[in-house]
């Protein structure tokens, strides 16, 4: 690949053959494909490849996904960066700043952010980027219901594990009205992605259908990694829902002041990454955590 000819698309959503090309160069960077993404009806308008193609090879990638943000109150369209991708015999060539700048350039008026691990945390402040407040996670201690015939696994009578293609699951992440006033981000599509992939085997429903449930139990600690609902949540069903056999503390990877509860914080950072973000981005006054369903 000593000599590249390189062509410019962000036509990737709707061709076949450049969906392949972009699946191969994710599964051969990041180990990942987004194909079963794309395949079952989640990939949206709002997720867009700017990527570099070296005949029907795709060498570099970068991604843009418009979410919408919900902080102190008010709600702004934001941009997220993410899958940012060069093939390893293609790199040291300058692929990815140009992809940056072009993003830059396109969204950079308004609130941008993006996750970098630590090989790169110098990349990014070149094109206007600083890093993010330190992230606090919200943790609650409950006092654990009795063992009934409920299996405290999947939670038998309080929860109903489902599939994350179920209707019933993506109706209620579509129409989700469980966010934080203080801070939140609306990206259904991104939520399926997650709730596909890393996360397929913790989704549950409340046996009535108002609430989907994305969560992992360890011990006696659940983490509540999503919570959605399509009608505002009365906090104390909610949390008798939530308290499970055996279980003794909540660990919720969203703000949860929409559920009208208190909590003491700790130490968080989402998958050892770093978040990074534009001076368009608003002030974060407090604790804070980025929604784990939300992250590209």
């Amino acid at each position: 690949m000593s000599g590249l000819s390189l062509t410019h698309t962000c036509e990737v959503r709707h061709d076949p053959v450049l969906r392949a090309a972009f699946y191969a160069l994710t599964q051969k960077v990041f180990h990942f494909s987004l194909e079963r993404w794309h395949d079952a009806g989640f990939w949206t308008h709002d997720y867009v490849c700017h990527s570099l193609l070296d005949g029907n090879s795709m060498v570099a990638n970068a991604s843009t996904t418009r979410m919408a943000l919900h902080i102190e109150g008010r709600t702004l369209p934001a941009t997220q960066v993410g899958t940012v991708a060069t093939l390893p015999e293609a790199r040291n060539r300058g692929l990815a700043r140009r992809l940056m700048q072009e993003i830059v350039s396109e969204h950079g008026r308004e609130p941008m952010f993006l996750f970098a691990n630590d090989s790169v945390v110098d990349f990014y402040p070149q094109f206007g980027f600083r890093r993010g407040p330190l992230e606090t996670m919200p943790v609650f201690d409950v006092e654990p219901r009795a063992q009934r015939k409920a299996d405290a696994d999947d939670a038998g009578e309080y929860w109903v594990r489902a599939a994350p293609t179920d209707q019933r699951v993506v109706r209620q992440v579509e129409a989700n009205i469980v966010r934080s006033r203080r801070f939140g981000i609306s990206s259904p599509s991104i939520a399926m992605f997650h709730l596909l992939s890393r996360f397929s085997d913790g989704v549950f429903l409340s046996p009535d259908g108002v609430f989907v449930l994305v969560g992992r139990r360890t011990g006696d600690r659940l983490d509540v990694i999503g919570l959605f609902a399509s009608e505002a949540p009365d906090p104390e069903r909610l949390l008798s829902r939530l308290s499970l056999p055996g279980v003794r503390q909540l660990r919720f990877h969203f703000e949860p002041d929409g559920l009208g509860l208190a909590s003491k914080r700790a130490d968080h950072r989402l998958d050892d990454s770093h978040l990074f973000v534009n001076d368009a981005f608003p002030t974060l006054s407090g604790p804070w955590i980025f929604p784990t369903l939300a992250y590209t």
